[in-house]
């Protein structure tokens, strides 16, 4: 694989504004692996799994709310 030519990994504000319109357009809470498998980059997700350790320092950033391994974020102004 030619290295120089290797996209760059997404910033993390990148990663909060994706992992924040997945949480918004959700109808309930989600658990991390779930919202790794919708979003599909190669930063959160192998193939047609999640990877949770990817996406739950994110919820956290963003302030999302966690409730038995689910993640729920509300709209702002609600």
């Amino acid at each position: 694989m030619d290295q120089k030519n290797k996209p760059a990994p997404p910033t993390a504000e990148e990663r909060n504004a994706k992992v924040r319109k997945v949480l918004l357009a959700a109808p309930g809470p989600m658990g991390p692996s779930e919202i790794g498998r919708r979003i599909g980059e190669s930063w959160c997700a192998c193939g047609n799994f999640g990877i949770s350790a990817a996406i739950t320092p994110v919820c956290r950033r963003i302030g999302a709310v966690g409730d038995k391994g689910k993640w729920s974020l509300k709209a702002d102004g609600a």
